[in-house]
Parts: structure tokens; sequence; C-alpha cells
């Protein structure tokens, strides 16, 4: 088994409320995806000339994991419109290499 990071990237767009992503949509997605391997994520705001706004990182075990968690993701997914109106863009892999 190999780790598997799912990337999700949020574009810039007029509405992405930060305090409610990082205190409220979070932690729900920390609960229900640590039961289908998260080990950790990590919230990053991005540097405004990327077209981003926010990309979020999730570390998973592995990728079976990480397809079962986002096939069972109905609440997480359902929250999104609390915190943004862009579309989510997402790239999911395993690690092959790094130090």
């Amino acid at each position: 088994m190999s780790e598997t990071i799912v990337t999700l990237l949020y574009p810039k767009s007029e509405k992405f409320d930060m305090n409610y992503y990082l205190t409220s949509h979070m932690p729900m997605a920390e609960k229900h995806f640590k039961s289908h391997g998260l080990t950790k994520y990590q919230v990053i705001q991005a540097d405004p000339a990327s077209g981003y706004a926010t990309v979020c990182l999730l570390y998973f075990k592995d990728a079976k994991g990480a397809d079962e968690g986002f096939k069972s993701a109905g609440d997480v997914l359902a929250d999104v419109p609390n915190y943004t109106d862009s579309k989510l863009v997402s790239v999911g892999g395993k690690v092959v290499g790094g130090n």
C-alpha cells in the first residue's frame, strides 16, 4: 500500500469563507475521512496570482480508503455551498517518491 494524497483546488470566487471552512467544514470532513484512513490534512491560502483561493491536501493511508471516503461523503460535499460558490477541482494520486 502507498500513501495517497488528494489535492482539492478552489478557484478564486466572490465567496470563500475561510473561517467557516476551517472551523466547521474541515472538522466535519476530518471526522468523516478518518474512518477511511485520513492521516492528516493541510489547508493552504493560495497565492492570488495562481487563480486559486485555497488548496487543501488530504493524506490517506491508501487509495482504497480515499476512494471509499469520497464515495460516501455526501454530507461533506453538500456542505460546500456554505463556504464557497466556486467549482472544486480535485486531483488524487499515490505517492511514488520523495525525501
